[in-house]
């Protein structure tokens, strides 16, 4: 038989929602939130087919992850579950995560001055899975386990308030195991990580050429890493298939397990500032639509049968 483990964030193995909130009006970019988005974690589960747990931080190993648990990891932290858009800049769906920038200064185009996103900007949890097993009574060898990721939701929450739009594609979640990493969207497509923005409000897209005395000249000029793209697996991509015998074969090996059946994963979660929503011609959020949706994550591993 397969082995699953879930990760509810509203559903980390279920989900996990988020509430984004905003006292703005008009337009929303996601450079411009005046106050924090505030992530409500509905519930974390970890759901184990008898031979996989899973811990956060230096917790105990569970079958399920509680709302409570986490909370209590981040308080133990003096951190808080609160998110705001930050974006990763140039990125590949199988490096490393170099770090998440603010957003982007007045007039200020090379996003390497940008600095460093707020840590309580975005979401990092350290889990550890493990593997145990055993055949009649005899304890079996839980080192050199694949693990893979299985599955990954990505969806609106069933509570997003009515008229509220689906902020979904803008989640993005990087996991790093050992020297093996992968970044996965909803979409699984390339997300440009540069473009035309109108910071200071005036109706006309920033441009490096307008001088203090015509503030309605010169041609708009590009924010942040140009022509780069922030790529990112779709779920398909990396999952394995499971053949007649239960065995997982194929996809993107997440890890192995250590001598003592463990896997550690760093998880890092945030809201992409560059995400476009459908037919809009920049990364302006509205506020009417966005601000106030809820949705919903999932994560759902896999392992070889016993």
């Amino acid at each position: 038989m397969k082995i699953n483990k879930k990760l509810i964030v509203s559903s980390l193995a279920s989900a996990m929602g988020l509430s984004i909130v905003g006292a703005i009006t008009g337009t929303v970019a996601w450079y411009q939130y005046s106050t924090r988005s505030t992530v409500a974690m509905i519930g974390v589960s970890a759901k184990t087919a008898a031979n996989l747990q899973i811990k956060v931080g230096d917790g105990e190993y569970k079958a399920d992850l509680t709302v409570a648990d986490i909370n209590t990891y981040l308080a133990d932290q003096s951190k808080n579950a609160n998110l705001s858009p930050v974006t990763s800049g140039e990125q590949a769906k199988n490096a490393a995560l170099a770090g998440l920038k603010a957003h982007p200064l007045y007039k200020v185009f090379d996003d390497q001055y940008w600095g460093a996103a707020n840590q309580e900007a975005y979401l990092v949890l350290p889990l550890t899975l493990k593997w145990t097993g055993e055949i009649e009574g005899v304890a079996q060898s839980a080192s050199n386990k694949k693990i893979w990721v299985n599955d990954a939701l990505f969806q609106a929450d069933s509570g997003n308030p009515s008229g509220k739009g689906d902020m979904s594609t803008a989640l993005r979640v990087h996991i790093a195991a050992g020297s093996t990493y992968m970044l996965l969207s909803k979409e699984g497509v390339d997300t440009n990580v540069y473009g035309n923005l109108d910071l200071n409000r005036d109706g006309v897209l920033d441009s490096s050429d307008v001088t203090w005395k015509d503030f309605q000249t010169g041609t708009a000029s590009v924010y942040g890493a140009d022509s780069k793209v922030q790529e990112a697996y779709d779920k398909d991509d990396v999952k394995p298939t499971i053949d007649n015998a239960g065995n997982p074969t194929g996809g993107v090996v997440l890890g192995t397990t250590n001598g003592s059946g463990e896997l550690a994963l760093t998880v890092t979660i945030w809201l992409e500032g560059w995400q476009i929503f459908g037919s809009d011609a920049t990364a302006d959020w509205d506020e009417n639509t966005y601000v106030g949706a809820k949705f919903d994550l999932g994560l759902e591993f896999v392992t070889e049968r016993l």
